[in-house]
């Protein structure tokens, strides 16, 4: 149980890495004008999805498991 737990902790922490790297950019990305901005979007942050979605996944599924056997 302890190890399940230190393996939810850690994914849990790697699927905060994403939208936090997003706060922490949002300061500069409000000076560009549209255009720009969604040009960076779309090009800079594409393969964020296939890299953090499963992590997200499995840590929120992990979770459950850990809930659910407590």
């Amino acid at each position: 149980m302890a190890a399940l737990r230190t393996v939810n902790l850690f994914l849990a922490f790697i699927a905060t890495i994403a939208p936090l790297a997003h706060v922490l950019e949002l300061p500069s990305k409000l000076t560009l004008d549209g255009p720009l901005w969604l040009a960076i979007q779309q090009h800079l942050y594409r393969g964020w999805g296939t890299v953090f979605g499963p992590v997200e996944i499995a840590a929120l599924v992990l979770s459950g498991v850990l809930l659910i056997s407590k």
